[in-house]
């Protein structure tokens, strides 16, 4: 069995540098973009308004461009 830190360095392990596509980027999207930037994760956010940026997102695109990033997500 693991303990709490064995979880979280087995989680952190295998997400370590994965990229998350975020599809809607509100208050939920905003506390997820966050936590898996704490995961050393990049974040892809996508949102109507692209210019308005999130914290913990590295890019954020519109929806103009989900078929082209939809490749990139690896989570």
């Amino acid at each position: 069995t693991y303990g709490a830190s064995g979880v979280i360095d087995k989680i952190d392990g295998y997400l370590f540098d994965k990229t998350l596509l975020l599809i809607g980027v509100g208050a939920i999207g905003h506390r997820t973009a966050r936590l898996a930037a704490s995961l050393e994760m990049h974040v892809i956010g996508l949102r109507r308004d692209p210019e308005r940026q999130v914290q913990g997102i590295e890019r954020m695109v519109g929806p103009a461009e989900l078929d082209a990033v939809l490749p990139e997500g690896s989570a």
